[in-house]
């Protein structure tokens, strides 16, 4: 192979990776970008459990006793509701 036969392949060969290097860049800004939706999402999924948690906690709290029964049921619920939207986040984005 002459010179510039070789370097017209090399370039080609640069141009290739050049290429190859440009998409996968714009692959990780997708990735990026559609992490930080997901992440947000559900970040936000476990502020509003985090905020039912809470009020449940309230109710318990000030409950009378003809409604503790039920607010101890409510609370339960939200608790495992929040423990399971925690494990599910934390899981999901280790």
């Amino acid at each position: 192979m002459d010179k510039d036969s070789y370097k017209a392949e090399a370039k080609e060969k640069i141009d290739e990776i050049f290429e190859t290097i440009e998409r996968l860049e714009k692959k990780k800004d997708q990735a990026k970008e559609e992490f930080s939706r997901n992440y947000e999402e559900q970040l936000n999924r476990l502020k509003a459990k985090k905020a039912e948690l809470e009020k449940r906690y309230e109710e318990l709290e000030n409950a009378s006793k003809e409604r503790w029964d039920h607010a101890k049921e409510s609370f339960g619920k939200a608790s495992k509701s929040f423990k399971q939207a925690l494990n599910e986040f934390a899981s999901a984005f280790k």
